[in-house]
């Protein structure tokens, strides 16, 4: 039986509660962020997931999402990061060469 729990999901800006949401704690980061994406339309390459201490989710190097969130319940902000400036960001992980910073920041 999998374990599930529940994930309130906030806006980093305002707080405001965007889904509160139910997760599966064996999930990686990865599925965690593909259910986020879609339970709120927020694609996956757009999300920095942060805990309430501001400390960015992603970094904490968990196999499982259960390891970080040891609760039954947890909060997590979402932060959307700029759609046109993440594209151009992955064009550069992918190997194409930017010939100014518009094409990060338009």
């Amino acid at each position: 039986l999998a374990m599930a729990f529940r994930i309130r999901l906030l806006s980093s800006l305002s707080g405001e509660l965007l889904k509160d949401m139910k997760a599966v704690r064996h999930w990686s980061i990865k599925q965690l962020r593909e259910a986020i994406e879609r339970e709120v339309s927020i694609p996956v390459c757009e999300q920095l997931l942060l805990l309430p201490t501001g400390e960015a989710f992603e970094q904490l190097n968990c196999g499982e999402i259960g390891d970080a969130l040891p609760h039954d319940e947890a909060d997590l902000l979402l932060h959307r990061q700029d759609p046109s400036r993440m594209k151009a960001l992955e064009e550069v992980r992918k190997g194409k060469q930017l010939k100014s910073v518009r094409e990060i920041y338009p």
